[in-house]
């Protein structure tokens, strides 16, 4: 990060396109999962990565790119390791089915 920020003035990060939150055990049961550690969905951005990966509101995201996501914290950390363009497996829960895609993180769009 402390390269990037010398070098550009900014972290280039990778950016899925979503709202997410910590999935806590009454949210694992009102979504339907059978695991305690993730991150839901809540909104995504039509266009994204996400969304261009199938990715629906209430998937569970728990694994990025071989790496346990129990959080947000540790996607946020994940995504600053990973630049846009590069393609990540995502393994997810719908409901109770454990299920596999792969996106290409873009850039955040500028406002």
């Amino acid at each position: 990060m402390v390269d990037q920020l010398k070098a550009r003035g900014y972290v280039d990060r990778g950016f899925l396109g979503i709202s997410p939150i910590n999935l806590s055990p009454a949210l694992a049961g009102r979504v339907g999962v059978p695991v305690e550690n993730g991150i839901v969905i809540v909104r995504m951005a039509e266009g994204m990565p996400a969304d261009l990966a199938g990715l629906l509101p209430e998937d569970v995201i728990v694994e990025m790119g071989e790496e346990s996501i129990s959080n947000t914290g540790e996607m946020s950390k994940f995504l600053v390791q990973h630049p846009p363009g590069e393609t990540i497996t995502v393994v997810y829960y719908r409901r109770d089915e454990k299920r596999t895609t792969e996106l290409t993180l873009a850039e955040r769009p500028t406002q």
